[in-house]
């Protein structure tokens, strides 16, 4: 009997884990082939308008500069995302191609989801306008030799977010990476080094023969020997980006192509920070010297930061986007702010076929 009642069981359990499967993600509205419409703002860049004043100004002139080029008219487009599903076992897996009416290349973002979340991936893929790969950004890793025996390394890994499907406002989201990106450099630098092996004041003598006087000029001088040291030194700088303080703040209903959704509004901050490159030197005097100007230079970004960046206490770069989420579609519209509170970005979906 107690056998009979468990195999029931696990009967049981087998049935709900494929309906589970078979109903994975059965609310999500996104079908192959369908097209999202968005229209698109941005805002016009300081820095390259500017040609670096901006991020030498004092916060006064800054503001006024700000100001300025927020009152020229801001790019417009529009956006169209190509939806591809595939089925998967666990769930869909999503295929969202980004392309722009005023750019030739377009973008492959990669997507999927589990009946639970919808988990968009930071990893794209992006096109020439002949339609060929020209860069992976899912992951992606640099190495190279230069003439001059530097050895460079790189990697960046980009981290999925995600998306509960089942929403309610006060909803707290969790914290996660999404970025860490790590440049390393190997060199074997040959310099010349002065060695002091002696130093003496020189006395000067004036006058004549009948009339001699002794005078010091307390000039030093020094007998030295030139060395040559070959040193290896390695640098390694480290970024690293962090989505906190998410949290679902509103809801309301929109309407997209006649079809009514509701949308929550998401309110997210991107912590962006990256450290004054450590380095190290087989050679004991290189190394106390780099500890030396390694310290300098912290302080120097540091106070950069947090002039031109607006860092926060920590040190890391705060930016916040405002997004209303359909969690059956995705983004209905999205708002992006610089650390300074300035809005800088808008998209809003118009159109769904």
């Amino acid at each position: 009997m107690k056998t009979l009642f468990s195999t029931i069981i696990l009967i049981a359990f087998a049935l709900s884990t494929a309906q589970a499967q078979n109903d994975a993600c059965s609310t999500l509205q996104l079908k192959d082939g369908m097209k999202l419409i968005y229209s698109t703002e941005t805002a016009p860049p300081a820095l390259y308008k500017m040609k670096g004043a901006y991020y030498t100004a004092k916060p006064k002139e800054q503001a006024k500069m700000k100001a300025e080029w927020e009152k020229e008219p801001w790019n417009k487009d529009v956006q169209t995302n190509t939806i591809e599903v595939k089925s998967v076992p666990d769930g869909k897996f999503i295929v969202t191609n980004v392309k722009r009416a005023k750019d030739a290349t377009s973008a492959d973002y990669y997507a999927s989801c589990n009946g639970k979340e919808y988990i968009a991936s930071a990893g794209f893929r992006q096109y020439n306008a002949e339609g060929w790969p020209i860069a992976d950004f899912s992951y992606s890793k640099v190495n190279y030799v230069t003439k001059d025996s530097v050895q460079a390394s790189s990697f960046s890994i980009l981290y999925d977010k995600s998306y509960p499907l089942q929403m309610e406002v006060g909803m707290k989201l969790p914290d996660v990476p999404t970025l860490y990106s790590v440049m390393s450099m190997n060199a074997q630098i040959t310099f010349p080094r002065e060695k002091v092996l002696s130093v003496r004041n020189e006395d000067r003598w004036v006058g004549n023969s009948a009339n001699a006087v002794a005078f010091n000029y307390g000039k030093q001088v020094k007998t030295t020997l030139t060395e040559y040291i070959t040193a290896n030194i390695e640098s390694i700088g480290i970024t690293e980006a962090f989505l906190k303080n998410r949290e679902v703040k509103e809801k309301k209903e929109v309407t997209v192509s006649g079809k009514t959704f509701t949308a929550y509004l998401i309110r997210e901050e991107s912590w962006t920070g990256s450290p004054m490159w450590t380095v190290t030197s087989t050679d004991e005097w290189v190394q106390k010297k780099n500890q030396h100007h390694t310290a300098k230079g912290q302080k120097a970004v540091e106070d950069l930061l947090k002039k031109n960046e607006n860092a926060n206490a920590d040190g890391y770069i705060v930016t916040v986007t405002e997004s209303w989420w359909i969690p059956e579609i995705g983004a209905y519209s999205m708002t992006s702010y610089d650390a300074f509170g300035s809005k800088v970005g808008y998209l809003e979906l118009k159109q769904i076929q």
